[in-house]
C-alpha cells in the first residue's frame, strides 16, 4: 500500500510540474505575442516617419493619442540630439 501511495504522490508531483511548466510556456508565448502586436501598431503608425506607408495620414494622427507617452519619449530624445529614427527602427524590430 505504500508503495502505491509513494507512486501516486510522485506522479502528481510530476504532474504538477508539467503543468506550470505549460503555464509558463504559455505566458511566455503570450508576452511574445504582445511584443509582436506592439511592433506592428507602432509600424502602423510611425513608419510614415521613416518612409514605410502603411495607412492613411490621418487615421494615423487619430492614433496616435494611444502613443503619447512614445512620442513624449521620442520628443525628449530628439530634444537630447539622440538618434531618433534609429530608435524608432529598433522598436519596430530592426537594426543588428
Amino acid at each position: 500500500m505504500r508503495i502505491v501511495s509513494s507512486i501516486a504522490r510522485k506522479i502528481v508531483a510530476f504532474l504538477r510540474s508539467v503543468e506550470r511548466a505549460m503555464r509558463e510556456e504559455s505566458v511566455h508565448a503570450i508576452e511574445q505575442e504582445l511584443k509582436e502586436l506592439e511592433s506592428a501598431f507602432l509600424l502602423m503608425i510611425l513608419g510614415s516617419f521613416v518612409g514605410v506607408r502603411t495607412m492613411t495620414p490621418l487615421l494615423s494622427l487619430e492614433l496616435l493619442e494611444g502613443l503619447q507617452e512614445e512620442v513624449e519619449l521620442l520628443r525628449e530624445r530628439a530634444f537630447k540630439g539622440e538618434d531618433v529614427i534609429g530608435e524608432v527602427a529598433s522598436a519596430l524590430g530592426g537594426g543588428t
